[in-house]
């Protein structure tokens, strides 16, 4: 019983984040979505109008859209075309964390899904994914703005620091405080709340440990 609520409540959510997604390209195409919310231009907004929100909501409830995916495609093979809507609004949504966000959510499902996965079968796996990557790339290159955003994202992957500070939108220097407040603070952490408070604290001192350093 207990699986067959999970199930349910898997495809209820995806069945959600599939609405979300396709306004948004409803929004993209027709320059409104079904609320009548504009098209700002440059960043597809979808029900979250007028927030940048959606490719990041959409990307952080990803692993949950790709199990309710694999139990439709137990039943259907064609399911897994279902990604294409999902992977576009992301994609639209023009937020680097959220490339970010899915990237991460996409390699933690796939070792997920192999841990679980019975005769995983890695050739029909490479194919999908390379026909669904290749659609991806397709929507790219068909939108300027989206294409030179892109191609400036993928600096984060840069040897050098400041291209890859750029590529974050200037993050580094929030991520390895961060870091650094969560190697020292391991167990407990150092709270929601606090930690606007401990997160200065921690920046001032790396600051110092910097210029000491020069």
């Amino acid at each position: 019983v207990r699986v067959d609520v999970s199930s349910r409540t898997a495809i209820g959510v995806m069945l959600i984040m599939l609405f979300w997604a396709l306004d948004g390209l409803l929004q993209f195409f027709a320059g409104e979505n079904i609320l009548v919310y504009p098209y700002l231009g440059d960043r597809v907004t979808g029900v979250f109008y007028p927030s940048h929100r959606l490719g990041i909501v959409l990307a952080i409830m990803s692993p949950v859209y790709f199990e309710a995916l694999r139990q439709l495609s137990l039943k259907s093979r064609w399911a897994w075309l279902l990604l294409l809507p999902l992977i576009a609004a992301i994609l639209l949504g023009g937020s680097r964390t959220s490339w970010i966000l899915f990237a991460v959510s996409i390699a933690g499902y796939g070792a997920y899904h192999i841990m679980i996965a019975q005769g995983f079968r890695w050739a029909s796996w490479l194919v999908r994914s390379a026909v669904v990557m290749g659609l991806a790339i397709f929507i790219v290159m068909q939108v300027g703005w989206l294409e030179d955003r892109v191609r400036g994202g993928l600096d984060i992957i840069s040897s050098d620091y400041e291209d890859a500070n750029r590529a974050s939108s200037n993050r580094l220097p929030l991520w390895n405080t961060a870091l650094t407040m969560a190697s020292q603070n391991w167990l407990n952490g150092v709270g929601v709340r606090a930690f606007h408070y401990a997160y200065n604290d921690y920046a001032a001192h790396m600051r110092v440990m910097l210029f000491d350093h020069y």
